[in-house]
C-alpha cells in the first residue's frame, strides 16, 4: 500500500509537466510575434541560366574566426548548390564580387571539376538589411560563375535574380 501511495506525487508531477508542455504558445503567428513585431521569414531564390533554382536546404552561418557570413542553398538535398560569402560586418549597400571578401559559388557535384566561382567583377551583391544583433540579413545577387581554380572545365553559369533573407548562427 505504501508503495502505491508514494507513486501518486510522481504521477502528479508528470501530469502537470505534460499539461504545461502541451500549452506552448504558438510563435509562428503570421501577424507578428508576441510583441507585435513582424515575424522574420527565411527565403532564398535564384535562377541558373534562366531556370529556377529550387532550394531544398538553406543554411547561414557566421564564422567569427574568419569574420565571414556564409549562406548555402542546396537543391535536391545536395547538389547543385549556391553559396555566398561576405564579411560579417557588411553594411547595406551594393558590392561587386571580388574573389576574396565578396564571393559567390556554384557547385554541381563533389569533385573540383564541379566547383564554379563568381568571376571577379561579373556581378553584384546588394545588402538591403543587416541586423547584427538579431543576426538577420537580406539582399539580392547576380554573378557569372566560372570554373574555380582546379576545375578544368570551360563552361560558365549565369546566376541571376538571386535573393535571400536568412537568420545566421
Amino acid at each position: 500500500m505504501k508503495t502505491t501511495f508514494k507513486s501518486w506525487p510522481v504521477m502528479g508531477v508528470l501530469a502537470i509537466a505534460i499539461a504545461f508542455s502541451s500549452c506552448k504558445k504558438d510563435d509562428t503567428d503570421p501577424e507578428g510575434d508576441q510583441s507585435g513585431n513582424p515575424v522574420f521569414t527565411e527565403s532564398f531564390s535564384a535562377k541558373v541560366d534562366g531556370a529556377t533554382f529550387n532550394e531544398t536546404i538553406l543554411n547561414a552561418l557566421e564564422f567569427t574566426a574568419s569574420s565571414k557570413i556564409v549562406i548555402s542553398a542546396s537543391a535536391n538535398s545536395s547538389f547543385p548548390a549556391i553559396g555566398l560569402h561576405m564579411p560579417n560586418n557588411i553594411a547595406p549597400g551594393t558590392y561587386t564580387f571580388n574573389g576574396s571578401t565578396i564571393q559567390g559559388l556554384y557547385n554541381v557535384g563533389q569533385t573540383m571539376n564541379d566547383v564554379y566561382a563568381s568571376a571577379i567583377g561579373t556581378g553584384t551583391l546588394t545588402i538591403t538589411s543587416h541586423n547584427t544583433s538579431t543576426k538577420q540579413i537580406e539582399g539580392t545577387f547576380s554573378y557569372v560563375a566560372t570554373p574555380a581554380p582546379g576545375n578544368s572545365n570551360t563552361n560558365s553559369f549565369n546566376i541571376t535574380e538571386g535573393s535571400f533573407a536568412v537568420d545566421y548562427d
